[in-house]
Order: structure tokens, then C-alpha cells, then sequence
């Protein structure tokens, strides 16, 4: 008798000690799934947040000022009314909405700020290479150079001119990425045309 009941009971422990395996297993499972489910996400956050970081758009070249009235204008009194400033994708990036409303481009000198400039009047942007046939889109793509042409007249007031030795900043923002900033001086001299580095 006294072996029955240990046969009994050894039976009993082991279909115990099962159902404890499979509901451990159970909740190993689960801990590892949202472990790993918690791991993607962070994940998720740090592309983005590099993303936002990191620079989307690369000066093309130098920054270039022109006096279009140059030949009309006392040499005391010669400015900047027109500067361009070639871009492109830095390298990595995906491509970038550069269309009206997706791009905000700001315009600082020691008399004027100005939010946002890009009207299609204020600042324009122009195709210097672009990858789409026949005609671009609004996408910025590796390979392709946008030229942003801002028209300080434009802006509407002479305190967007600028003069000789005047600091000025544009600041380009796309929807992702980080903004781009142009810190620049005018040279002692204006020019008809004017390397700005």
C-alpha cells in the first residue's frame, strides 16, 4: 500500500512541476516579447530623433550676393539685393519636400528678421541638376541641386539691403532634419557679384 501512494504522489509531483514549467515558459515568453517589443520601439525613437538631428541639407558650393543695380548706384552706397545659395541632400538622408509650405527659410540681419521669406516672391528655388525627366517635383533627391534664390528687394523694406561689412543669417528648415545655417559678412567692396564663401 505504502508503495501505491508513493507512486501516487510521484505523479502528482511531476504533473505539478509541468504545469509550473509551462506557465513559467509562458511567462518568460511574455517578458521577452515585451522586452524585445520595448527594444524596437526605443529603437524607432532613436532613428527618428537622429533623424531630426542630424543635418538633411549641405551647402552646394558658396554662398553668392549680387548688386544688380550696381551700375545705377553711387559707389558709398552699393548693396546686396539678391542672394543665392545652392543645396543639397547631405549624404544618408531621405529625400526632402522643398515645396511651398514644406520649407521654411528665415532671413536675420543687424536691422531686419523675417520668419519665413519663402513666398515663391521673397525667395524662390530654382533647378541647378535635377534626377526627375522632363521636369522636377518638389523633392529633393541625392544627386539633385536646388538653388534658393532670395530677392532682398523683394522683402519690401531697404533694411533687407545689404551693405558693405554687414552680418547677416539665413536659416533654411526642412520638415526632417536639423536646420541648416549661413552665417555670412559682406565684403569692404561691393561688387556686381560677390563670393560670400
Amino acid at each position: 500500500m505504502s508503495f501505491k501512494k508513493k507512486g501516487v504522489t510521484g505523479i502528482q509531483t511531476a504533473i505539478i512541476m509541468i504545469a509550473f514549467i509551462v506557465v513559467a515558459s509562458v511567462l518568460a515568453f511574455a517578458v521577452l516579447n515585451m522586452g524585445l517589443s520595448a527594444t524596437q520601439r526605443a529603437q524607432e525613437v532613436g532613428t527618428r530623433g537622429l533623424r531630426q538631428a542630424a543635418s538633411a541639407l549641405q551647402l552646394h558650393g558658396s554662398v553668392i550676393g549680387y548688386d544688380k543695380d550696381y551700375d545705377n548706384e553711387e559707389p558709398g552706397n552699393r548693396t546686396i539685393d539678391l542672394i543665392e545659395i545652392c543645396v543639397k541632400l547631405a549624404p544618408g538622408n531621405e529625400p526632402i519636400d522643398v515645396g511651398l509650405g514644406k520649407l521654411t527659410i528665415s532671413y536675420t540681419n543687424t536691422r531686419l528678421h523675417v520668419a519665413n521669406i519663402y513666398d515663391g516672391t521673397n525667395a524662390t528655388i530654382k533647378w541647378v541638376t535635377f534626377i526627375d525627366y522632363p521636369a522636377p517635383d518638389d523633392l529633393l533627391e541625392a544627386g539633385e541641386v536646388a538653388k534658393i534664390v532670395i530677392n532682398l528687394k523683394a522683402i519690401g523694406d531697404t533694411d533687407a539691403l545689404l551693405g558693405p561689412n554687414e552680418w547677416f543669417k539665413i536659416e533654411i528648415r526642412p520638415s526632417v532634419g536639423a536646420i541648416l545655417t549661413i552665417e555670412r559678412t559682406t565684403p569692404p567692396g561691393i561688387d556686381p557679384v560677390n563670393d560670400l564663401g
